[in-house]
């Protein structure tokens, strides 16, 4: 099977088309042709060619020599990285050897597309839409691919100007994104990262705009994910063959805020599957505002505020994902892009939380509901959410909740204060938390015990309305969690859904853990054991508090158990769980 496709289109035909083909016929390096009609789009074009590696001519163009295409696909052969070629056209300036990326400055979108070359996996990301060869390129160098000139391949252009006329209107200046211009803002609210969690990206988004006074971008069932849910559903994708090596998988993300715990977890599991030696990209939705437009600068943020990921990161526009054996959602509207937009491959959704309580009853609470119903293969979060999809007769596979034990651990020499401190997770704007139990439980802890000290973060401290004093602490980084807990008596992470990452890190650090006594977190605590649960109401949450602090006995053997769990939820466990689940969802797949 030949590596390359050389597309050729044509105007006019006649004397010149058949110049061009007698030309491509004495190529030293052999190629499929397609012609073409030089006004039919580009991506319809692509999606009927199979070959990895696609070289471009139009009529009225002629290379120079019997080399002109291995010159031009030899760059995409050496070079893994390069996703476009471009070659000269004569008459024209003249052109060095040179590899271009994001930034490399003149010369770098340069894409005649009367003599290029492009690599397949690259348009998949990328795509032309109503784009010229220039427009291309600079979208090919933001998604984190470069771009080669190649002096070598040569055409001679004899059309009726001295170069092909351009295809569409120069790009317009964009504007700063919000990321950008309400930096100062990211770093002093947590509001945006609870938002995202308990409304998601349009929420965040909305937010944002009015603190920034920005016009709405179009009425609302333009934005995502409406205009996809009102799409009829497409008939299933075709079965992929079973991959022989290592599986190319899709991450549909919703944007993220530096903060964002569930998006740490999803950072952390690709970072797994690319330990294992599996290629990831990640595709991020509702982006407009919030994230750069290029997706290296929204690597360099991933890899700022949660992990330095190999896997190139792009801005999903709505197109077909690219093509991967997996395609995995990671929030209920995400679920329908991977439903409506994969072409091929396995559906899959990682369930950290049951959606659907997020909201209160209507449409984004029925909408996340039917996302379990789609047919996509489930990784749950922990044993709870597997219990429940599959009471609904939904494939899934639970993974642990891991511990980063290189930033939770026991740090020798710190120690609580005299009379005692009790470390409490607090998130006003996450109703799952039970902010207002959880209050008025300290305040009436603090009535019995006046002399204990409440050190409450997670939250702005502006957005601390407490009926207590307490020591605001803000949003923490990791260090500054494993010193609070080391420094504590009683960690208290309250969670009315599944279970939150606090209590196994606070384990790792050897502080107690008190926790609500509901049917998620009895799904992974033993009462007395390896927590001590509380009911979801303040007196009794007040009780087991001051339980947990008089008792110094049972404060120690919730510290040696919940030691001796956290020793045992590493991410590379659970990243071999998440790869286990897929592989055996895969053969299913691929043999049904």
């Amino acid at each position: 099977m030949s590596l390359a496709t050389v597309v050729v289109r044509a105007r006019s035909g006649g004397p010149a088309l058949d110049e061009l083909l007698a030309a491509l016929a004495r190529q030293t390096a052999k190629a499929g042709v397609l012609r073409a009609r030089a006004d039919e789009p580009l991506d319809a074009i692509f999606e009927r060619i199979e070959t990895p590696l696609v070289a471009l001519v139009e009529e009225g163009a002629v290379p120079a020599d019997d080399g002109w295409l291995a010159a031009l696909l030899a760059p995409l052969g050496d070079d893994a990285e390069a996703g476009a070629v471009a070659g000269v056209l004569v008459p024209g300036p003249p052109v060095e050897a040179r590899r271009f990326q994001l930034g490399d400055g003149p010369g770098a979108d340069r894409l005649p597309l009367a003599c290029a070359a492009v690599r397949r996996d690259a348009w998949d990301e990328v795509r032309f839409g109503d784009s010229d060869g220039d427009a291309f390129a600079r979208a090919l160098l933001g998604a984190g691919w470069a771009k080669v000139d190649a002096p070598a391949a040569r055409a001679l252009w004899s059309g009726p100007q001295s170069l092909p006329p351009p295809r569409s209107t120069p790009p317009q200046p964009r504007r700063p994104d919000l990321l950008t211009r309400l930096a100062g803002l990211a770093r002093t609210t947590a509001r945006a990262a609870e938002v995202l969690r308990d409304g998601g990206p349009a929420a965040v988004l909305q937010r944002l705009r009015e603190r920034a006074e920005e016009e709405p971008a179009g009425p609302w069932y333009q934005r995502h994910p409406w205009p996809l849910i009102a799409e009829p559903r497409p008939p299933p994708p075709p079965p992929r063959p079973a991959p022989q090596g290592p599986w190319t998988v899709n991450w549909v993300v919703p944007a993220f805020f530096a903060g964002s715990g569930g998006h740490m977890n999803i950072f952390r599991a690709v970072r797994q599957l690319e330990e294992r030696g599996h290629r990831c990209r990640v595709l991020f939705t509702s982006t407009e505002g919030l994230l750069p437009p290029e997706g290296v600068r929204i690597r360099a943020l991933v890899h700022e505020h949660f992990q330095p990921i190999r896997a190139r990161c792009l801005a999903w526009r709505g197109a077909p994902l690219p093509q991967a054996d997996v395609h995995v959602a990671t929030h209920w509207d995400t679920a329908y892009v991977v439903d409506r937009r994969r072409r091929s491959g396995l559906g899959a959704y990682c369930v950290q939380d049951w959606e659907p309580s997020f909201y209160p009853v209507g449409a984004q609470a029925a909408l996340a509901d039917a996302t379990y119903d789609l047919g996509l293969f489930h990784l749950t979060l922990g044993p709870w959410l597997a219990a429940r999809l599959h009471a609904r007769g939904a494939a899934a596979a639970p993974f642990d909740q891991a511990v980063d034990r290189s930033e939770y651990y026991v740090e020798d020499g710190l120690r609580p204060p005299e009379g005692g401190r009790v470390a409490v997770y607090l998130r006003p704007l996450t109703p799952r938390r039970g902010f207002e139990i959880v209050c008025l439980a300290l305040r009436e802890l603090k009535r019995r015990r006046p002399g204990v000290e409440i050190a409450a973060y997670g939250a702005a401290p502006a957005d601390l309305e407490l009926p207590f004093e307490a020591r605001r602490l803000g949003v923490l980084t990791a260090g500054e969690m494993r010193r609070l807990y080391c420094t504590s008596t009683v960690g208290l992470s309250f969670s009315l859904t599944n279970a939150s990452i606090v209590p196994p890190e606070m384990m790792a650090c050897g502080l107690p853990v008190v926790e609500a006594d509901v049917e998620s977190v009895r799904a992974l605590y033993r009462d007395g054991a390896d927590a001590l649960l509380a009911p979801p109401e303040p007196l009794g949450l007040a009780a087991r508090l001051e339980a947990a602090l008089d008792d110094v006995a049972l404060r120690a053997r919730l510290r040696e158990t919940g030691l001796a769990r956290a020793a045992g939820l590493t991410w590379e466990r659970s990243g071999a769980q998440i790869e286990s689940a897929l592989r055996s969802a895969l053969e299913k797949a691929c043999t049904s």
